[in-house]
C-alpha cells in the first residue's frame, strides 16, 4: 500500500507544471506592455525552463534605470541551446562578448557621445549575480546577438543617459540573446530608452 502511494505521488508531482501560475501570469504581462514586435523573440511557452529572474522595468518606473527593459533569464538545456546558436548563425547574426569595445552599454556611467559606430545593448546589473567589478556587463563566458537595435522614439521619457550617447542613438531600442553555453544559460532582452 504504501509503494502504491508513493508512486502516486511520484506521478502527480511529475505532472506540476514546472512554473507556478503566478509566473507564467507575471511573465505574460510583462510581455503585453510592449509593443508586439518588440518582444516577439522572447519564447512564449516556458515549461522546462528553470527561470533565475524575469525582470521588468515599464516606462513609467524607468527613470532611474535610464531604460526601460524586459529580462528573462534562464537555464536550458544542451538541445535549445545547439538550436539558439544555429538559428543566430542561419541569419547571419554577429555575436559580441561583453566586453567588446563597439557595444554601447545603454545606462553605463561611460560617455559614449563620441563613439562614431557601435552597437547598443542593456546594462544587465539588475541580473542578480556577481558578474565581478563591472556588474553591468555579463561574465565572458556569454556571446550577445543583437537581434535588432533601431534608433527612434520608442518611449515618451526622458532619461538622464541620452546626453552620454551618440547622437544616433538617444533615443531608440535593443533586442537580443545572451547566450552562456557553458553553464547553459540564457538572456533574452528587450531595452527601450
Amino acid at each position: 500500500m504504501k509503494k502504491l502511494l508513493l508512486i502516486a505521488i511520484a506521478l502527480v508531482a511529475s505532472c506540476q507544471p514546472s512554473q507556478d501560475k503566478k509566473t507564467l501570469i507575471d511573465y505574460a504581462e510583462s510581455l503585453s506592455i510592449f509593443s508586439p514586435d518588440l518582444v516577439d523573440h522572447f519564447p512564449r511557452n516556458l515549461s522546462n525552463k528553470e527561470i533565475n529572474g524575469i525582470y521588468l522595468t515599464t516606462p513609467a518606473g524607468a527613470y532611474a534605470e535610464n531604460m526601460s527593459y524586459l529580462f528573462l533569464d534562464y537555464y536550458s538545456d544542451s538541445i535549445e541551446i545547439e538550436g539558439l546558436l544555429q538559428k543566430v548563425m542561419e541569419n547571419n547574426i554577429k555575436g559580441y562578448f561583453p566586453n567588446d569595445t563597439s557595444l554601447i552599454i545603454i545606462g553605463d556611467t561611460i560617455d559614449y557621445s563620441d563613439q562614431l559606430s557601435g552597437v547598443p545593448v542593456p546594462n544587465f546589473n539588475c541580473i542578480e549575480r556577481d558578474f565581478g567589478l563591472n556588474a553591468i556587463r555579463l561574465s565572458n563566458d556569454f556571446s550577445l546577438f543583437v537581434l535588432d537595435a533601431q534608433p527612434g522614439e520608442y518611449v515618451k521619457v526622458d532619461y538622464e543617459s541620452r546626453e552620454k550617447l551618440p547622437p544616433k542613438w538617444e533615443k531608440g531600442y535593443s533586442k537580443g540573446i545572451a547566450i552562456n553555453k557553458k553553464e547553459k544559460n540564457v538572456i533574452y532582452w528587450l531595452a527601450v530608452w
